[in-house]
């Protein structure tokens, strides 16, 4: 004998059970009317939670039939640690081997913080991420260093007291940034500027002589 449970369309209401069997000659409606009034029998109980396995069958526990009312649900209760991975002494060793040689520039460390729902949520702690990729410092005195050292390069036109539109472009570029570094510096760099802007309309390639104000900016920015 098999038994199948045909839900209606309201919720916990009682099931109707069709019984199919080679040997009965009753017809389903005439089972399905007895069966309706008579009270179900153990071996429908366990009919019904026979397909059930493993953890679903903690769910339903409660439930009985007709569903009538619905039962309060048992969850599982997964309190152990199989999901995380045993400590590894050997990789530790690893590690902290590496950071003491610097082969690691980071190594964050992952940590849980409460969330509004009750969970923990791993975060990377990132306090040393700004020291250690980015430290602007050390940035600006590199940018320093670069730029005068380019405009020292250029500085050997003092000597011919010419330089064509090509070279003071080239210097001006140079200074553009040194010039935010330095005290003074945007002050010290203006005839230099116009300078170039009345060689616009002349050969690039050929060399001009420079006004004693851009030779007196080019003699303090080799001072300073």
């Amino acid at each position: 004998m098999k038994l199948r449970l045909r839900p209606l369309h309201k919720p916990y209401c009682v099931p109707r059970v069709v019984v199919s069997n080679a040997m009965s000659n009753d017809s389903s409606d005439e089972i399905n009317a007895r069966d309706r009034d008579s009270p179900p029998s153990s071996k429908m109980v366990v009919a019904v939670t026979k397909g059930i396995k493993g953890a679903n069958l903690k769910v339903v526990t409660g439930y009985k039939i007709p569903f009538k009312a619905k039962p309060p649900l048992v969850l599982p209760l997964l309190t152990s640690t199989r999901f995380q991975r045993p400590h590894l002494v050997k990789w530790t060793r690893y590690i902290d081997k590496m950071v003491v040689e610097h082969v690691l520039d980071f190594a964050p460390e992952t940590f849980l913080t409460p969330k509004s729902d009750g969970s923990m949520h791993p975060i990377i702690n990132l306090k040393r991420l700004n020291h250690l990729v980015w430290y602007k410092g050390q940035k600006k005195k590199k940018k320093k260093r670069r730029k005068f050292r380019d405009c020292k390069r250029h500085f050997t036109m003092l000597k011919r007291k010419q330089a064509s539109l090509r070279e003071v472009q080239s210097i001006i570029g140079s200074l553009n940034f040194a010039r935010l570094l330095v005290p003074q510096g945007r002050l010290k760099f203006r005839c230099l500027l116009a300078h170039c802007n009345s060689l616009l309309q002349n050969y690039p390639e050929r060399p001009y002589p420079l006004p004693f104000q851009s030779i007196g900016e080019l003699k303090w920015w080799m001072l300073n």
